[in-house]
């Protein structure tokens, strides 16, 4: 049996690549296909002059931008609130979603690097501004150690806290970043753009074919010449006169003039789409109405996963900084992207009338959450003259003490006091969770036939079966006492 020393946990990290390098191994997975065509900036330029790229990713830009954010306290203590709203604030002022839109390119070319230029305000260190640095004046190597590229020298290594790092995500952590987009649009550009110059190409012959000239055996140089210009003054003037020893014919193409070359550029935009957006439905046409939705999803979960990829940097990197040096006893506050839908007003008006009808009532609480602000409980309308004033929800049923009380007036008095939310609680929890759950009001109702099966109506059945029971005692007592 091994000894607990033996057991015990190692704490070095041993497989770290910077102690044991391998230059063929970190060349197999860095080096995209932009590095081995040199890795220029004209490379990624090209591939987003594509118009499809532009178009996708303009979509998946735009939808990040568009969302919401906000920074939520880490704890519940004030110096949490205050660290919270702090940062919120700090990020109002810099123009945030701008340079969202900027670091966002770090998933297009690799990473992206966006200095930080620090102030001191009130005693507080502030940002003043942040400025998204051009990719391609970085090296970025493991450990985030960013080097800033120097003419014919090594470089100037960047200090610490000053640069947020926004990468493209790896599966693996012994690279500096993950291949970029660009790495994977390479190839659908590449073969998008020849398929192009080849159809142009082909137009042309089609439009205007090549011309033939046949010269007799024994024809001289000057009228081979003339032949040759005579073909030439053929493309562009509607005649030309040769001798009858000489022949010239139009070579025409014998396909349509499209050919199979808008099938491969469809192919390639259809690519270019999966690789931006992981579908293709949102850009091009011909799609179901269902099938579009479906794919919306998608594109929608692209850009929430781009969003969590963004505050995770944010919180690890310069969130974290501004924190530890303006409330360092303060839990560290969190931006998110708020990426949730807003849900259906009139779904959820039936839901809550539902409920309603079933003797529950939202609270306060509840109402703005859902509904949002500006509402108020409406106040009872007064009663009809000569009609006695009606009772608050939450107060029990009385009757005056002027009334006379029988005993079945006090039965009934007795059951409507009674704490029916005790009895009616298991047999309605699984409704409630019902609602909760669903996805849409359509949900709800086709899963609601189902979830009946799950009410603990026991307890609710054994009071009605004893209230039907003192009910029928009562008239029974109450009719042999008038008797």
């Amino acid at each position: 049996m091994a000894s607990t020393r033996e057991n015990k946990p190692l704490f070095e990290e041993l497989a770290n690549p910077a102690q044991h390098k391998s230059a063929l191994y970190a060349e197999a997975i860095t080096k995209s296909v932009l590095d081995e065509k040199g890795g220029a900036r004209k490379l990624y330029a090209e591939i987003m002059r594509d118009d499809q790229v532009k178009s996708t990713w303009q979509q998946r830009t735009t939808r990040l931008t568009s969302l919401p954010y906000e920074v939520v306290a880490g704890g519940d203590a004030p110096q949490d609130q205050e660290a919270a709203d702090f940062m919120e604030q700090q990020l109002k002022d810099v123009g945030f979603p701008l340079v969202v839109e900027k670091m966002h390119h770090g998933l297009f070319y690799g990473f992206a690097a966006a200095e930080m230029l620090w102030g001191v305000e009130s005693g507080k260190i502030i940002i003043e501004d942040i400025k998204v640095r051009d990719k391609f004046r970085f090296q970025l190597e493991v450990g985030d150690k960013l080097t800033l590229k120097a003419a014919g020298g090594s470089g100037v290594v960047m200090p610490e806290r000053k640069f947020w790092l926004f990468k493209a995500p790896a599966d693996n952590d012994d690279v500096a970043h993950g291949l970029p987009l660009a790495h994977w649009l390479y190839w659908p550009c590449f073969f998008k753009r020849n398929d192009i110059r080849l159809w142009l190409l082909f137009l042309d012959k089609f439009g205007a074919p090549s011309t033939k000239g046949k010269y007799a055996p024994n024809a001289t140089d000057a009228e081979k010449k003339m032949l040759l210009e005579a073909a030439a003054a053929l493309r562009s003037d509607a005649a030309v006169v040769i001798p009858n020893t000489m022949e010239l014919e139009l070579i025409e193409a014998v396909r349509s003039a499209s050919g199979n070359y808008d099938d491969v550029y469809d192919r390639m935009d259809a690519a270019i789409a999966k690789v931006i957006l992981s579908q293709t439905m949102t850009t091009d046409d011909g799609a179901s109405l269902s099938q579009a939705k479906v794919h919306e999803g998608v594109a929608d979960a692209v850009v929430n996963s781009d969003a969590r990829l963004l505050a995770a940097s944010w919180n690890t990197g310069p969130g974290w900084w501004l924190t530890a040096w303006n409330f360092p006893n303060a839990k560290l506050p969190q931006l998110r992207f708020i990426t949730e839908e807003p849900e259906d007003q009139a779904q959820a008006v039936a839901r809550d009338q539902a409920l309603h009808a079933m003797g529950w009532k939202l609270t306060e609480d509840k109402v703005r959450e859902t509904y949002g602000e500006g509402y108020e409980r409406a106040e009872a309308a007064p009663p009809a003259p000569g009609q006695p004033p009606q009772a608050a929800a939450d107060e029990p049923l009385s009757l005056s003490e002027a009334d006379a009380l029988d005993i079945v007036d006090r039965f009934l008095i007795d059951e409507l006091n009674a704490d029916w939310a005790e009895l009616m609680t298991p047999a309605i929890d699984p409704i409630l969770a019902l609602a909760d759950g669903a996805t849409s009001f359509d949900d709800f109702i086709g899963k609601l036939a189902a979830t009946l099966s799950e009410m603990d109506v026991a307890k609710l059945t054994e009071h009605l079966a004893r209230a039907a029971f003192n009910a029928r005692l009562a008239a029974v007592a109450e009719v042999d006492g008038d008797a």
